[in-house]
């Protein structure tokens, strides 16, 4: 890895991928549609809020999200950075 003009994401995204740790915003969201999304479907329903409410999804995702950083599953500058990319994104 070139090292010049490299981010702290960057970095932490290397050293994610070389650990076999989350090392994207796009793997962060598959994981969320995966694990989380399921529950809220079951919850509201293929046609409920969680299909029209983004904002909802977006707060899940966050909440989620920032679990996973306390747990240190997730670096800092990844939690501030990512962004909800997954299935229900607009």
């Amino acid at each position: 890895m070139n090292w010049n003009n490299t981010t702290l994401l960057d970095i932490v995204e290397y050293y994610a991928e070389e650990n076999c740790l989350i090392a994207s915003e796009e793997e962060l969201s598959k994981r969320f549609d995966e694990q989380i999304l399921p529950g809220i479907i079951e919850t509201y329903g293929e046609k409920g809020k969680a299909f029209t409410d983004t904002d909802m999804i977006n707060e899940s995702f966050n909440n989620w999200s920032d679990s996973l950083e306390k747990e240190g599953e997730l670096h800092e500058e990844q939690y501030n950075k990512y962004e909800y990319v997954g299935r229900l994104s607009e």
